[in-house]
């Protein structure tokens, strides 16, 4: 029993996903009426990650400006940051447009509910601000609470010597998260496997051929990105 148990453990994350995707999208093609018993599987792995990623945003970028130390080295690094996210960000999206110009996978396939094109408003950016802290975290805006774990983290840095009990809660508190997080992640196979029974059991065929292009384009630039752009900008920041 104990020798069987760890050689299931000892099966690496992403096969034990890939072999959940698998024998999940065959459950749901096969077997689609008794694949329904699935789908609370992937509903309640995918509510205990959305469960856990507010908190552990916020708390962990709270953490990680905490550890920075000074605002000298906050600066530095921020600047270095920055430059190292646009630059593979631009580097992102110029690989994205060679691979789809050149792939076309959207050739042949009709979107449905299209909407008019709208001119981004400067307002967008005062929306980053939140107005009800305690708002933005039931709502899960991500974008206020990244700001706010930023307001939080600076003057947790700047009142250093009066809040060491703060800063201390929050290291424990960015352990307990990444440790429960692991936690739900491992259970990602079972979690796939419902997700890719209901999926498949409802699938349109006709349209498979055409999803399958646009996946193949987001695997090979992201092999393209990780491989070779993050690598080189890895080791020029680094």
């Amino acid at each position: 029993m104990n020798s069987l148990k760890q050689k299931i453990q000892s099966i690496p994350l992403y096969a034990a996903i890939l072999a959940g995707m698998v024998l999940g999208f065959l459950a749901g093609h096969f077997f689609p009426e008794q694949a329904a018993w699935a789908e609370p599987l992937g509903t309640i792995f995918l509510k205990l990650l959305r469960m856990l990623v507010i908190p552990l945003v916020f708390i962990s970028i709270v953490d990680g400006i905490c550890r920075a130390g000074t605002l000298e080295k906050l600066s530095s690094l921020g600047c270095r940051s920055a430059a190292y996210y646009l630059s593979t960000n631009a580097l992102a999206v110029l690989t994205g447009l060679v691979l789809v110009n050149w792939i076309k996978p959207g050739q042949g396939v009709t979107l449905f509910g299209s909407h008019p094109h709208q001119a981004v408003s400067t307002q967008g950016l005062f929306n980053v601000i939140p107005d009800n802290i305690f708002r933005s975290f039931v709502q899960g805006d991500t974008l206020q609470i990244i700001f706010m774990a930023i307001i939080t983290g600076i003057g947790l840095v700047l009142f250093e010597n009066k809040t060491p009990s703060i800063r201390r809660a929050f290291s424990e508190a960015n352990e307990l998260f990444l440790g429960l997080t692991s936690q739900v992640i491992r259970l990602a196979p079972i979690g796939v496997f419902g997700l890719m029974a209901v999926l498949a059991k409802s699938l349109d065929w006709s349209a498979l051929s055409g999803v399958l292009k646009f996946a193949a384009v987001i695997l090979l630039g992201l092999l393209i990105h990780g491989a070779l752009t993050l690598v080189i900008f890895f080791k020029v920041f680094s």
